[in-house]
C-alpha cells in the first residue's frame, strides 16, 4: 500500500519576525537620510539667503570687507550685490605697500553665477571710477628669484570693467592723470586677457594703446602703445612702441620721431629688444640708435640734450658672456645748474653673464667732459661690480668741476682715482 504522507509545509512568518524587523530598520533609515538632506538643503538654502541679503546691504558689505585682512573702508554706500558702490576711502596695507583709494565708484554692477563650465563667478561693471589712488612701496627687500612661467592665466572668474581713474600716484614719480581703460578678462569664447582703449597723461606726454594677453601656454602676447607729447610743445614728438611674441619671450620694437629746428637734424630714436621676463637676466639683446635725441622733450627734470650715437647688448646663451657697448654723443654740452648735460661723449664696455647677473665686469668707460664753452676733463678706466660691491681703477685728466656744474668748488684735477663702494 502506497504512502500517502506528505511533507509538512512551513506556516508563513510571523508578523514581527526576523525579515520584518529588517525592513523597518531599512525604511526608518531611508527617512532619516531624506530628512537629513532635507535639513541640509534649508540649512544651505538659509545661509545662502542669509548671505545674499547680508550682500545686498551697506551694512553686510561693510562687514564683509572688515573681513578682509589689511583693508579700511570709510564712508561706505550702496552694496556689493547692488547696483551702485560707493566708498569716500579705502586703504589696504600689505607686505608689498600700501594703496590708498579715493572717491571709489563702482556703478551697474552685475553678478552672474556659473557663467561657464571653468568659471565660477561672472561680474560687469558699467564703470569703475576712483577719484585718486596712491601706491607707496614698503621698503626693498632681498631682490627674489627671477618668477616662474604659470602653467595657466585662465581664472575661476570672468569679468569686464571700464575703468577711469583721475589721478594715480606710485611713490615719488610724478602722478597719471585721466587714466581710463577697458579690461576684459578670458573666457571660453574669447580666451584672451584684453586691455583696451588705454589713455592717459603722465608728466609731457600722453599714451594709448592695447594689450593682449592668451589665458593658455605659450600664452601669446601681441600690445601697442603710442606716445606723444602734450599739446603746445616747443618741439612735439611722437612714439609707437609695439610688443608681440609670448610672455617668455617678447620681441619690443620701438620708435620715435621729434621735430626740431628747419637747420637740424630730426630727432628719432629706434629701438628693438628681446625681453625675458622669466629669466634671471631679463634683457636678451637690444639694440639702439639714436640721432639729436633731446631728453628735456620727454619728462620734466630731464637735461636738455642732443644725443646721437647707439647702444648694443647681445646675449648667445645662459653661460655665455654678455656684451655691452653704449656709444653717445652729445652736441650741446652744458653745465648741470643750467639743464644741461655736462657730457660731450660716453663710451662704455660691460660684460656679464646670464647666470649671474649680479656680478658685472666693466671693461672700459670712457667720459668726455664738456661745458658750453668747450671741453672740461675726462674721466675714464675699468673695474668690478660683484654683488653689493663696485671696485674702480680709474684715471682722470683736467677735470674742472665747477664747469659741470656752477655749485661746484673750482678747481683742476687730474691722476689715478680708485674707488671701492659697498652698498
Amino acid at each position: 500500500m502506497a504512502d500517502t504522507r506528505h511533507a509538512a509545509t512551513p506556516p508563513p512568518p510571523a508578523a514581527g519576525g526576523p525579515r520584518a524587523g529588517r525592513g523597518r530598520r531599512r525604511a526608518a533609515w531611508l527617512v532619516g537620510v531624506l530628512v537629513l538632506l532635507a535639513g541640509a538643503l534649508v540649512l544651505l538654502l538659509g545661509v545662502g539667503g542669509a548671505a545674499y541679503g547680508l550682500l545686498r546691504s551697506a551694512a553686510g558689505t561693510a562687514w564683509l570687507l572688515a573681513q578682509v585682512p589689511g583693508v579700511q573702508v570709510r564712508g561706505l554706500q550702496g552694496a556689493l550685490l547692488g547696483d551702485e558702490l560707493r566708498a569716500e576711502q579705502v586703504v589696504w596695507s600689505g607686505p608689498p605697500g600700501k594703496v590708498e583709494i579715493d572717491a571709489l565708484r563702482l556703478s551697474g554692477l552685475q553678478w552672474v553665477l556659473r557663467p561657464a563650465r571653468d568659471a565660477w563667478l561672472g561680474l560687469h561693471v558699467a564703470e569703475l571710477h576712483a577719484g585718486r589712488i596712491a601706491w607707496r612701496s614698503a621698503a626693498a627687500a632681498k631682490p627674489a628669484a627671477a618668477p616662474s612661467l604659470p602653467s595657466t592665466l585662465q581664472l575661476p572668474l570672468q569679468a569686464n570693467a571700464r575703468v577711469r581713474i583721475d589721478t594715480l600716484q606710485i611713490d615719488d614719480l610724478a602722478p597719471v592723470q585721466d587714466l581710463a581703460l577697458t579690461l576684459r578678462l578670458a573666457t571660453p569664447q574669447a580666451p584672451t586677457h584684453a586691455v583696451e582703449g588705454l589713455s592717459l597723461r603722465w608728466d609731457r606726454l600722453t599714451a594709448a594703446g592695447e594689450l593682449q594677453v592668451a589665458a593658455a601656454a605659450p600664452f601669446a602676447v601681441n600690445g601697442m602703445l603710442r606716445l606723444a607729447s602734450l599739446d603746445g610743445a616747443a618741439q612735439p614728438w611722437q612714439a609707437d612702441l609695439k610688443a608681440a611674441g609670448t610672455l617668455d619671450r617678447l620681441a619690443i620694437d620701438a620708435t620715435l620721431q621729434g621735430a626740431t629746428a628747419p637747420s637740424r637734424k630730426p630727432s628719432s630714436l629706434s629701438l628693438k629688444a628681446s625681453v625675458t621676463p622669466f629669466h634671471a637676466w631679463p634683457l636678451g639683446a637690444l639694440t639702439a640708435h639714436t640721432e639729436a635725441l633731446d631728453l628735456a622733450t620727454l619728462a620734466a627734470g630731464l637735461p636738455q640734450t642732443r644725443l646721437s650715437g647707439q647702444a648694443e647688448l647681445n646675449s648667445l646663451a645662459l653661460d655665455q658672456p654678455m656684451q655691452v657697448r653704449v656709444q653717445l654723443r652729445n652736441e650741446i654740452p652744458g653745465r648741470w645748474d643750467v639743464q644741461r648735460l655736462p657730457l660731450r661723449h660716453i663710451d662704455l664696455a660691460l660684460a656679464a653673464t646670464a647666470a649671474e647677473p649680479d656680478r658685472v665686469a666693466i671693461d672700459r668707460f670712457d667720459l668726455q667732459f664738456a661745458d658750453a664753452a668747450g671741453d672740461a676733463g675726462r674721466w675714464h678706466g675699468s673695474g668690478r661690480w660683484d654683488g653689493h660691491r663696485l671696485d674702480l681703477k680709474t684715471q682722470i685728466d683736467g677735470l674742472t668741476p665747477q664747469r659741470l656744474d656752477a655749485r661746484a668748488a673750482a678747481m683742476t684735477v687730474s691722476g689715478p682715482l680708485a674707488l671701492a663702494l659697498t652698498n
